[in-house]
Protein backbone atom coordinates (compact mmCIF):
# COMPACT_ATOMS: atom_id res chain seq x y z
CA UNK A 1 0.00 0.00 0.00
CA UNK A 2 3.00 2.42 0.79
CA UNK A 3 4.18 2.09 -2.51
CA UNK A 4 0.79 3.36 -4.19
CA UNK A 5 0.51 6.44 -1.83
CA UNK A 6 4.11 7.29 -2.61
CA UNK A 7 2.86 6.77 -6.37
CA UNK A 8 0.26 9.19 -5.84
CA UNK A 9 2.19 11.95 -4.63
CA UNK A 10 4.55 11.42 -7.52
CA UNK A 11 1.84 12.35 -9.52
CA UNK A 12 0.28 14.61 -7.93
CA UNK A 13 3.88 16.77 -7.78
CA UNK A 14 3.84 16.31 -11.64
CA UNK A 15 0.39 17.66 -12.19
CA UNK A 16 1.24 20.47 -10.22
CA UNK A 17 4.90 21.01 -10.81
CA UNK A 18 4.75 24.54 -12.57
CA UNK A 19 5.36 23.66 -15.99
CA UNK A 20 4.72 26.00 -18.22
CA UNK A 21 5.36 28.98 -16.07
CA UNK A 22 7.83 31.57 -18.07
CA UNK A 23 11.46 31.53 -16.86
CA UNK A 24 12.77 35.07 -15.93
CA UNK A 25 15.74 36.34 -14.25
CA UNK A 26 15.87 36.80 -10.23
CA UNK A 27 17.91 40.22 -9.58
CA UNK A 28 19.31 40.77 -6.21
CA UNK A 29 20.67 44.40 -5.19
CA UNK A 30 23.35 45.24 -2.34
CA UNK A 31 24.48 48.28 -1.14
CA UNK A 32 27.92 47.86 0.04
CA UNK A 33 27.20 44.18 0.03
CA UNK A 34 24.28 44.45 2.57
CA UNK A 35 20.29 45.26 1.94
CA UNK A 36 20.72 48.51 3.81
CA UNK A 37 23.30 51.30 4.07
CA UNK A 38 23.47 54.59 5.76
CA UNK A 39 25.91 56.89 4.30
CA UNK A 40 26.92 60.50 4.79
CA UNK A 41 26.73 62.86 2.80
CA UNK A 42 30.14 62.79 0.63
CA UNK A 43 30.35 59.15 1.10
CA UNK A 44 30.76 56.36 -1.51
CA UNK A 45 28.51 53.91 -2.19
CA UNK A 46 29.01 50.97 -3.86
CA UNK A 47 25.99 48.55 -5.55
CA UNK A 48 26.10 45.23 -6.82
CA UNK A 49 23.36 43.84 -9.02
CA UNK A 50 23.64 39.81 -9.39
CA UNK A 51 21.28 37.75 -11.79
CA UNK A 52 20.64 34.31 -11.05
CA UNK A 53 17.91 31.96 -13.12
CA UNK A 54 16.44 30.20 -10.02
CA UNK A 55 14.10 27.95 -11.72
CA UNK A 56 16.90 26.64 -13.91
CA UNK A 57 18.53 25.70 -10.16
CA UNK A 58 14.62 24.57 -9.14
CA UNK A 59 14.19 22.43 -11.80
CA UNK A 60 17.77 20.52 -11.95
CA UNK A 61 17.50 20.16 -8.13
CA UNK A 62 13.70 18.19 -9.08
CA UNK A 63 15.39 15.97 -11.66
CA UNK A 64 18.32 14.75 -9.89
CA UNK A 65 15.50 13.95 -6.78
CA UNK A 66 13.63 11.96 -9.53
CA UNK A 67 16.68 10.47 -10.16
CA UNK A 68 17.60 9.61 -6.45
CA UNK A 69 14.51 7.99 -6.19
CA UNK A 70 14.96 5.72 -9.42
CA UNK A 71 18.91 4.77 -8.01
CA UNK A 72 16.23 3.75 -4.80
CA UNK A 73 13.45 2.06 -6.89
CA UNK A 74 16.41 -0.05 -8.74
CA UNK A 75 17.77 -1.22 -5.06
CA UNK A 76 14.32 -2.34 -4.16
CA UNK A 77 13.53 -4.18 -7.26
CA UNK A 78 16.66 -5.70 -6.73
CA UNK A 79 15.95 -6.70 -2.86
CA UNK A 80 12.47 -7.88 -4.18
CA UNK A 81 10.68 -5.47 -2.62
CA UNK A 82 8.94 -4.30 -5.08
CA UNK A 83 7.45 -5.85 -8.23
CA UNK A 84 8.59 -5.41 -11.74
CA UNK A 85 4.99 -3.96 -12.18
CA UNK A 86 5.23 -1.04 -9.28
CA UNK A 87 8.79 -0.08 -10.25
CA UNK A 88 7.66 0.20 -13.68
CA UNK A 89 4.84 2.71 -12.80
CA UNK A 90 6.26 4.50 -10.34
CA UNK A 91 9.76 4.88 -12.85
CA UNK A 92 7.32 5.95 -16.10
CA UNK A 93 5.64 8.95 -13.48
CA UNK A 94 9.35 10.25 -12.33
CA UNK A 95 10.69 10.09 -16.09
CA UNK A 96 7.80 11.94 -17.21
CA UNK A 97 8.19 14.88 -14.42
CA UNK A 98 11.05 15.29 -15.30
CA UNK A 99 11.82 18.99 -15.82
CA UNK A 100 13.79 21.20 -18.95
CA UNK A 101 16.37 22.98 -17.43
CA UNK A 102 16.43 26.16 -19.22
CA UNK A 103 18.87 28.78 -19.66
CA UNK A 104 18.45 32.44 -19.73
CA UNK A 105 20.32 34.89 -21.82
CA UNK A 106 20.54 38.42 -21.15
CA UNK A 107 22.66 41.10 -23.23
CA UNK A 108 24.06 41.06 -26.72
CA UNK A 109 27.70 42.12 -27.63
CA UNK A 110 26.15 45.16 -28.96
CA UNK A 111 24.65 45.60 -25.75
CA UNK A 112 25.99 44.58 -22.54
CA UNK A 113 23.15 43.36 -19.86
CA UNK A 114 25.10 45.41 -17.50
CA UNK A 115 24.09 48.33 -19.63
CA UNK A 116 20.57 47.48 -19.46
CA UNK A 117 20.06 47.94 -15.19
CA UNK A 118 17.79 50.69 -14.89
CA UNK A 119 17.52 52.51 -11.69
CA UNK A 120 14.94 53.52 -9.31
CA UNK A 121 15.08 55.79 -6.13
CA UNK A 122 11.93 56.43 -3.93
CA UNK A 123 11.72 59.00 -0.95
CA UNK A 124 9.86 56.91 2.38
CA UNK A 125 9.10 60.09 3.32
CA UNK A 126 6.97 61.75 0.50
CA UNK A 127 6.91 58.54 -2.23
CA UNK A 128 8.48 61.07 -5.11
CA UNK A 129 11.35 59.85 -7.27
CA UNK A 130 14.67 60.93 -6.56
CA UNK A 131 17.19 61.70 -9.67
CA UNK A 132 20.45 60.07 -8.79
CA UNK A 133 23.66 59.27 -11.32
CA UNK A 134 24.80 55.68 -10.93
CA UNK A 135 27.88 54.93 -12.68
CA UNK A 136 28.99 51.84 -13.97
CA UNK A 137 32.47 50.64 -12.37
CA UNK A 138 35.39 49.30 -14.54
CA UNK A 139 36.59 46.40 -12.07
CA UNK A 140 36.12 43.52 -11.76
CA UNK A 141 34.18 43.28 -15.02
CA UNK A 142 31.25 41.50 -16.22
CA UNK A 143 30.42 39.41 -19.28
CA UNK A 144 28.02 41.15 -21.38
CA UNK A 145 26.24 38.36 -22.12
CA UNK A 146 24.72 36.62 -19.31
CA UNK A 147 24.47 32.96 -19.52
CA UNK A 148 22.20 31.89 -16.51
CA UNK A 149 22.00 28.14 -16.06
CA UNK A 150 21.14 25.98 -12.75
CA UNK A 151 24.65 27.21 -11.64
CA UNK A 152 25.40 30.55 -13.54
CA UNK A 153 24.99 34.03 -12.17
CA UNK A 154 26.63 37.20 -12.84
CA UNK A 155 27.54 40.28 -11.04
CA UNK A 156 28.28 43.69 -12.18
CA UNK A 157 29.63 46.62 -9.98
CA UNK A 158 27.68 50.35 -9.90
CA UNK A 159 28.23 53.13 -7.45
CA UNK A 160 27.34 56.70 -6.37
CA UNK A 161 30.44 58.85 -5.76
CA UNK A 162 30.83 61.47 -3.00
CA UNK A 163 30.17 64.09 -5.30
CA UNK A 164 26.77 62.74 -6.46
CA UNK A 165 25.72 61.70 -3.21
CA UNK A 166 25.88 65.70 -2.40
CA UNK A 167 23.40 66.36 -4.50
CA UNK A 168 20.80 63.59 -2.69
CA UNK A 169 18.81 65.47 -0.07
CA UNK A 170 19.21 63.73 3.44
CA UNK A 171 16.77 61.43 4.18
CA UNK A 172 15.84 57.70 4.11
CA UNK A 173 15.43 56.08 0.30
CA UNK A 174 14.17 52.60 -1.38
CA UNK A 175 16.59 52.02 -4.18
CA UNK A 176 14.96 49.08 -6.80
CA UNK A 177 17.42 48.18 -10.04
CA UNK A 178 15.67 46.75 -13.20
CA UNK A 179 16.84 44.79 -16.06
CA UNK A 180 14.31 44.73 -18.87
CA UNK A 181 10.61 43.64 -16.98
CA UNK A 182 12.96 41.54 -13.91
CA UNK A 183 12.88 44.24 -10.46
CA UNK A 184 15.06 43.39 -7.82
CA UNK A 185 13.93 43.92 -4.21
CA UNK A 186 14.29 47.18 -2.83
CA UNK A 187 17.09 48.20 -0.49
CA UNK A 188 17.30 51.01 1.60
CA UNK A 189 19.52 53.44 1.45
CA UNK A 190 19.66 56.52 4.55
CA UNK A 191 21.84 59.41 4.19
CA UNK A 192 22.53 61.76 7.22
CA UNK A 193 22.38 65.13 6.86
CA UNK A 194 26.40 65.80 7.43
CA UNK A 195 29.39 65.14 6.13
CA UNK A 196 31.76 62.32 7.40
CA UNK A 197 33.68 63.49 10.21
CA UNK A 198 37.61 63.17 10.26
CA UNK A 199 37.13 60.17 12.98
CA UNK A 200 35.18 58.25 10.14
CA UNK A 201 37.03 59.17 7.24
CA UNK A 202 40.77 58.66 8.86
CA UNK A 203 39.26 55.28 10.63
CA UNK A 204 41.11 51.95 9.10
CA UNK A 205 36.84 51.00 7.92
CA UNK A 206 36.66 54.48 6.20
CA UNK A 207 40.27 54.18 4.35
CA UNK A 208 39.77 51.17 2.98
CA UNK A 209 36.35 51.53 1.82
CA UNK A 210 37.19 54.88 -0.02
CA UNK A 211 39.97 52.99 -1.59
CA UNK A 212 38.39 50.01 -2.68
CA UNK A 213 35.78 52.57 -3.80
CA UNK A 214 38.37 53.94 -6.29
CA UNK A 215 40.08 50.75 -7.38
CA UNK A 216 36.39 49.96 -8.59
CA UNK A 217 35.84 53.06 -10.78
CA UNK A 218 39.60 52.63 -12.51
CA UNK A 219 41.03 54.98 -10.30
CA UNK A 220 44.66 53.65 -9.31
CA UNK A 221 45.82 56.78 -7.94
CA UNK A 222 43.15 58.45 -5.75
CA UNK A 223 43.00 54.43 -4.46
CA UNK A 224 46.75 54.44 -3.51
CA UNK A 225 46.21 57.73 -1.71
CA UNK A 226 43.52 55.76 0.84
CA UNK A 227 45.89 52.80 0.92
CA UNK A 228 49.28 54.55 1.52
CA UNK A 229 47.61 56.37 4.09
CA UNK A 230 46.21 53.70 5.88
CA UNK A 231 49.56 51.83 5.66
CA UNK A 232 50.88 54.70 7.67
CA UNK A 233 48.80 54.37 10.30
CA UNK A 234 49.15 50.13 10.37
CA UNK A 235 52.32 48.57 8.02
CA UNK A 236 50.77 45.59 8.78
CA UNK A 237 46.80 45.84 7.96
CA UNK A 238 46.75 43.05 5.66
CA UNK A 239 43.21 44.97 3.89
CA UNK A 240 45.80 47.72 2.61
CA UNK A 241 48.34 45.52 1.52
CA UNK A 242 45.52 43.60 -0.47
CA UNK A 243 44.54 46.95 -1.47
CA UNK A 244 48.04 48.00 -3.33
CA UNK A 245 48.57 44.66 -4.96
CA UNK A 246 45.03 45.42 -6.34
CA UNK A 247 45.90 48.73 -7.85
CA UNK A 248 49.09 47.94 -8.76
CA UNK A 249 47.61 45.29 -11.07
CA UNK A 250 45.07 48.44 -12.72
CA UNK A 251 48.29 49.83 -13.48
CA UNK A 252 49.88 46.76 -14.83
CA UNK A 253 52.73 46.75 -12.73
CA UNK A 254 52.47 42.96 -11.94
CA UNK A 255 55.95 43.10 -9.92
CA UNK A 256 54.81 45.38 -7.78
CA UNK A 257 50.92 43.87 -7.67
CA UNK A 258 52.90 40.53 -6.58
CA UNK A 259 54.95 42.17 -3.93
CA UNK A 260 52.10 43.28 -1.92
CA UNK A 261 49.44 40.27 -2.43
CA UNK A 262 53.05 38.42 -1.04
CA UNK A 263 53.16 40.70 1.80
CA UNK A 264 49.46 40.61 2.53
CA UNK A 265 49.64 36.70 2.63
CA UNK A 266 52.79 36.79 4.95
CA UNK A 267 50.87 39.29 7.11
CA UNK A 268 48.06 36.91 7.67
CA UNK A 269 49.97 34.37 8.22
CA UNK A 270 51.63 35.55 10.94
CA UNK A 271 48.67 37.53 12.29
CA UNK A 272 46.59 34.10 11.82
CA UNK A 273 48.82 31.01 13.22
CA UNK A 274 45.65 29.00 13.74
CA UNK A 275 43.47 29.66 10.93
CA UNK A 276 42.53 26.44 8.82
CA UNK A 277 41.53 28.29 6.16
CA UNK A 278 43.89 29.65 3.66
CA UNK A 279 43.28 33.54 2.02
CA UNK A 280 41.70 32.40 -1.43
CA UNK A 281 41.87 35.53 -3.25
CA UNK A 282 45.54 36.05 -2.43
CA UNK A 283 46.91 32.74 -3.17
CA UNK A 284 45.01 32.89 -6.75
CA UNK A 285 46.10 36.26 -7.02
CA UNK A 286 49.31 35.41 -7.09
CA UNK A 287 48.87 32.16 -8.83
CA UNK A 288 48.25 34.20 -11.63
CA UNK A 289 50.57 37.19 -11.66
CA UNK A 290 53.58 34.10 -11.37
CA UNK A 291 51.72 32.38 -14.56
CA UNK A 292 52.41 36.02 -16.46
CA UNK A 293 56.21 36.13 -15.36
CA UNK A 294 56.96 33.03 -16.16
Amino acid sequence: MKHIKHILIILLLFLYSGKGISQSASIVLKADYKDSAIVYQDEPLLLTVSLTNPMAEENANWNMAADRRLNTLEALLRENKITEEEYNTEKKLLEAGKKKVETIVVGTRGKSWSSMVQWEMISKSNGRAQQVQVKSMLIPATDDIAELNETGYVTAYFGIGPEEMKKIKPGTYEIVSTVEKDKSQPIVLKIRNESMPSSVTDSEAGLIKSGRYYWHTGDADKGMMYADKLLQKNPTSIDALSLKGDLYTVKEDNQEALKYYRKALQEFYKQNPDESESPEYLIVMIGLLQEVQE
